[in-house]
């Protein structure tokens, strides 16, 4: 009885250590990095644990035995539950943030060479159901994962699953994380993508859907050449003959050709006996050489084409206007019309109170009409031609311009003198060279009255250059 009881006792510890190590498969198969990465060492302590216990149970328990049916349950019991410690922590090993590298396979003399060199990591490719990629995911993943036997089945299960996305990984997410269930998500994965006849078919269509140039550039050519060469290695790679195929691959590739192109390959083909697929290729390849060439001369031209402006020849367009105007010519603050004040009539045939009201109202110079300043401040080098101070000569007390004329007119009318009447005209010269910019000259020009005595003066012209700032210069 009491040999029975004892062994009850170890049955029942050895269940209650087995449902431990199953809360541990668990843990692996439902693992989520961002969660469950911080307890992966605390399991693999307390996993050493559970298996250090249930070996000691399963050892008594062995040696209660005295049937062979008994000793061979025992055996097989043993060897089920340590493959099941083994995966189990090799999975929690493979969490662990730094999984060390293995160096066996790289020559002792390649390990010298790359001492004090960090290599960087290797990244798992990627791969999202497009049949145009499984070759390449295909055979990274066999090299680094599916054929390196120091990684475990219960491993690369969980390495496959990171490396798919979209509808890749939609095809194994039913199936369980564990190490046997590795092989079934392996082989439902080459089933369904690693289909040659599909694949060929798909990167023949790819070289008949490659979009047409619009216009000769080196990136369009990179684009097209760089399409073509990935599509028919991939099809070589899949057994085709594609050296056969060279006078159809060199007439799909025209036909994608900008015109430019075009027209110069075909001239080119005159020069050689069999201008095939790969002569079309080395020769777009010398083309894309020279158009990068010449990109990089134009963008170097201005700068070398460059000169003072001194040194500039530049051609003006003149026209004859009764405004000071610029690019943009600025609103009379009198009668909101697009020329200066001085020149509006509206301003003209007010009286001085008046102008002076306005010039107040809108804050600006009394000597150039501008608002940036005040008339002690202004950088003008004209005044009043009337008494000479520091105001324009239309705020002068007592000034009009039509008595001003008429005054003079009659003067001159009168004494018979050959006295000029000044008129003031603004040319606008545009510069083709700047736009944007205008300037104003002024022109004062002298003209003779014709008199009793028919005596002719001729005409002078005296030129002040009024510049965006409303201040003169002589020419």
């Amino acid at each position: 009885m009491a040999d029975n009881r004892s062994k009850q006792q170890l049955i029942n510890r050895r269940t209650t250590l087995i449902a431990a190590l199953g809360r541990a498969e668990q843990f692996v198969e439902k693992y989520e990095a961002e969660r469950d990465q911080g307890q992966v060492k605390l399991r693999l302590e307390n996993l050493d644990t559970v298996w250090i216990g249930l070996e000691d149970v399963q050892t008594q328990l062995e040696d209660m035995e005295v049937t062979n049916q008994g000793m061979a349950q025992n055996l097989a019991f043993r060897s089920h539950n340590e493959t099941r410690y083994f995966q189990i922590k090799a999975a929690l090993q493979s969490f662990l943030p730094k999984v060390p590298t293995s160096t066996s396979a790289i020559p002792q003399s390649s390990l010298s060479g790359l001492s004090g060199i960090k290599l960087p990591t290797i990244t798992l490719p990627e791969f999202d159901g497009d049949y145009n990629n499984w070759l390449a995911f295909h055979g990274t993943f066999v090299a680094l994962i599916h054929s390196n036997p120091e990684v475990h089945d219960i491993q690369k299960f969980h390495y496959l699953r990171a490396a798919l996305k979209g509808e890749a990984a939609q095809l194994i997410e039913s199936i369980g994380i564990s190490s046997a269930n590795y092989t079934i998500a392996w082989q439902a994965l080459v089933s369904r993508y690693a289909n040659d006849y599909l694949l060929k078919k798909r990167h023949l269509q790819a070289l008949l859907d490659c979009p047409r140039m619009k216009k000769e550039s080196a990136a369009a050519l990179h684009s097209v050449v760089d399409e073509y060469e990935r599509h028919t290695k991939t099809l070589r790679q899949l057994g085709e003959p594609i050296d056969s195929w060279s006078t159809m691959l060199e007439h799909l590739l025209c036909l994608r050709l900008d015109d430019a192109t075009q027209k110069a390959w075909e001239d080119f083909a005159t020069t050689t006996d069999n201008p095939d697929y790969a002569c079309l290729i080395e020769f777009l390849q010398r083309r894309i050489r020279v158009l990068e060439s010449m990109s990089v001369n134009h963008q170097a031209q201005p700068a070398s084409n460059h000169q003072p402006p001194m040194f500039r020849r530049q051609s003006f367009h003149k026209t004859v206007s009764h405004a000071v105007t610029e690019a943009t010519p600025r609103k009379c603050h009198s009668c909101d019309q697009h020329h200066p004040l001085f020149q509006c009539p509206k301003f003209e045939k007010m009286s001085t109170a008046e102008r002076l009201q306005v010039v107040n109202e809108h804050h600006l110079c009394h000597n150039c009409f501008r608002q940036d300043h005040l008339a002690r401040n202004c950088q003008s080098k004209f005044s009043c031609r009337h008494c000479k101070k520091r105001h324009h000569s239309l705020l002068h007390p007592g000034y009009h311009p039509l008595n001003a004329d008429q005054s003079s007119t009659s003067s001159n009318t009168a004494s018979g003198s050959t006295k000029p009447i000044t008129k003031q005209v603004a040319i606008t010269i545009n510069s083709k060279r700047s736009p944007t910019s205008t300037n104003t000259v002024t022109t004062q020009t002298t003209n003779s009255s014709q008199t009793s005595n028919a005596n002719v003066l001729l005409s002078t012209v005296v030129l002040m250059v009024i510049d965006c700032n409303g201040q003169a210069h002589p020419a």
